[in-house]
């Protein structure tokens, strides 16, 4: 017998198997690659550096202020790969940026602009302590992935997935 919330997962084009569980159609799950939670808090990152970073220019912390903002312009750049082929850059700063394709890299790259930010509390608290966190996460996300072995997809949402070579 099948349940009223099975009715809907059928409905919806999930497949089930004798075990009832659930399996999204391809179109969800090669649009989604499963990297949401991945992509979504590295864009929250490169809000909350830039915005914070802008902030903190304006206090006693303005070389981290302005340290952040960087981090955010690169966050951008490893975030959304599509950049790479729009704006003009250079071919050292491609190739530095290409680094960061696998998930341990990315998992790294977070966790040292997440350790430059948390170097704030030298000083004194601010609000860099709040990309820092977020950084940490990010950096979780990227890091459980790398354990369980998990290719990285980036989403069509933000330029991967073979987003860039349809434009060409």
């Amino acid at each position: 017998m099948v349940s009223d919330s099975s009715y809907f997962y059928l409905a919806h084009g999930y497949t089930a198997d004798y075990k009832h569980t659930f399996t999204p159609p391809a179109s969800v799950s090669s649009f989604l690659g499963y990297s949401g939670p991945r992509d979504q808090t590295g864009v929250l990152c490169i809000i909350l550096c830039f915005a914070l970073g802008l902030a903190n220019i304006f206090s006693k912390f303005i070389g981290w202020g302005i340290g952040a903002i960087v981090m955010s312009f690169i966050l951008v750049f490893i975030e959304i790969p599509l950049l790479l082929r729009i704006c003009p850059t250079s071919s050292t700063f491609d190739a530095f940026i290409r680094r960061f394709t696998t998930n341990w890299m990315r998992a790294v790259v977070y966790v040292a602009f997440s350790a430059v930010n948390w170097l704030t509390l030298i000083i004194g608290g601010s609000t860099l302590l709040v990309p820092a966190v977020f950084l940490l996460i990010a950096a979780a996300f990227y890091g459980l992935a790398g354990l369980k072995s998990q290719e990285f997809v980036g989403s069509k949402t933000l330029g991967g997935a073979g987003v860039a070579q349809m434009i060409v």
